[in-house]
């Protein structure tokens, strides 16, 4: 057995007032926090620590759908977004992704639970990580579009009350995280 690392701690004061001086860049942390987590559930996984491996979706699930509620409450509201025509996609896309992650991640919630009750043969665990490797690269390609296109671009045309609102929402949240 390997010895299952710690899941990272939530944030604290500093990482709070980072969030505020610069929403973007903490989000974008949010981000390698969040693969970290996921990575940590799937150690759980092939050590067949069931109990953990659940307990660390749970609190992936719950702190990435935080995320995505402030991303599309400032970050992707209709209101927020640079005019069509100056950005690479639409609000509506992230949207839709977000949508796909949540569905997925409810599959991969039942495969876990059936693996769990099942007492996960080699394959059935094989297939589960095959399956979760869906979702990390769906995650991966999302996260990599919101930073190299739409963080850049409201970075320049947020307005400054909504930029301090997206801060101090996610400061909120970086002290609220489990």
């Amino acid at each position: 057995m390997t010895a299952i690392k710690a899941p990272p701690a939530p944030h604290g004061y500093s990482a709070s007032m980072d969030a505020v001086a610069d929403p973007f860049a903490a989000l974008t942390d949010e981000h390698a926090e969040l693969t970290r987590l996921f990575a940590y559930h799937q150690e759980a996984l092939l050590d067949r620590d069931w109990p953990t491996a659940a307990g660390l979706l749970d609190g992936y699930r719950e702190r990435l759908y935080r995320h995505m509620e402030i991303e599309e409450r400032f970050v992707l509201d209709p209101a927020h977004v640079p005019a069509a025509g100056h950005q690479r996609w639409t609000a509506e896309l992230y949207r839709a992704e977000h949508r796909r992650v949540r569905l997925y991640l409810e599959k991969v919630d039942e495969w876990l639970t059936r693996a769990r009750h099942d007492g996960a043969p080699a394959g059935m665990l094989i297939g589960l990580l095959d399956r979760e490797r869906t979702l990390k690269h769906l995650l991966e390609h999302h996260h990599h579009r919101e930073e190299m296109a739409l963080f850049a671009d409201l970075r320049r045309s947020l307005p400054a009350r909504l930029h301090a609102a997206l801060g101090r929402a996610l400061a909120e949240s970086a002290c609220a995280a489990p």
